[in-house]
């Protein structure tokens, strides 16, 4: 079986989506492109999410004071998980799957 339209990782998540809506095989080759469609969109999101929290802790982080000092640790967290989450999406994009 070809690969659908929407399984072609060089397409926007979202456009893929809305191709896969219209895609109402039930085959189990369709429904595997499916799922790791799934995982891209997880994590898209996760990297969404991520991009947010680093940079609201980045900004809180600049100001000074001992009510700020958590924030600096904070943000080295929120950095760390967005390149995480960065890397991959970037892996999942380039067709490596469990990223």
């Amino acid at each position: 079986m070809t690969a659908p339209t929407w399984a072609d990782r060089s397409r926007p998540v979202a456009e893929r989506v809305e191709l896969a809506m219209l895609d109402f095989s039930m085959d189990d080759a369709t429904e595997a492109y499916r799922r790791e469609l799934v995982a891209d969109v997880a994590a898209a999101a996760r990297l969404a999410r991520a991009t947010v929290a680093a940079s609201d802790a980045a900004d809180l982080a600049n100001r000074h004071g001992p009510a700020f000092e958590a924030m600096a640790a904070a943000s080295l967290r929120a950095h760390s998980e967005y390149l995480a989450a960065d890397n991959a999406f970037r892996a999942r994009m380039q067709g490596v799957s469990g990223g």
